[in-house]
């Protein structure tokens, strides 16, 4: 005899034993349709200025000049705070799939696109700074 539990089956059970979870969800859900967007977009905003107008003034400098200013940079964007928002992307993204379950193939689709980002960007681009 086979047992067949469908997800719909489970949802019902979820929703009319421990209703407490289905009334939290929507909170958490709305929560992680902000927090992940806006922690991707506050990356995305580094990354674009960093690459565009930051090393596009130091294509006109010389070596001298150059090599200082960006070891400056790569000495000061090391701080707690550049670390939480480097790294947070990664949680809002794991949550938001979690969560999220009419949206988590574009969560976890997100997710495996900012860890690739993440991943070169530690193998890659620090070791060449």
């Amino acid at each position: 005899m086979e047992i067949f539990m469908s997800s719909s089956f489970l949802h019902e059970i979820t929703t009319k034993h421990f209703s407490a979870l289905a009334s939290a969800r929507e909170p958490a859900i709305f929560a992680s349709r902000i927090a992940a967007p806006l922690s991707l977009g506050i990356m995305a905003g580094f990354f674009f200025a960093f690459s565009n107008p930051v090393m596009m003034a130091f294509q006109q400098l010389d070596a001298d000049v150059f090599i200082p200013a960006f070891n400056g940079i790569n000495i000061s964007v090391r701080n707690g705070l550049f670390f939480i928002a480097f790294f947070l992307p990664l949680a809002m993204l794991s949550s938001a799939a979690l969560v999220d379950r009419s949206n988590r193939l574009l969560w976890v689709v997100a997710l495996i696109i900012y860890t690739v980002v993440v991943i070169q960007t530690r193998m890659v681009n620090v070791p060449i700074n």
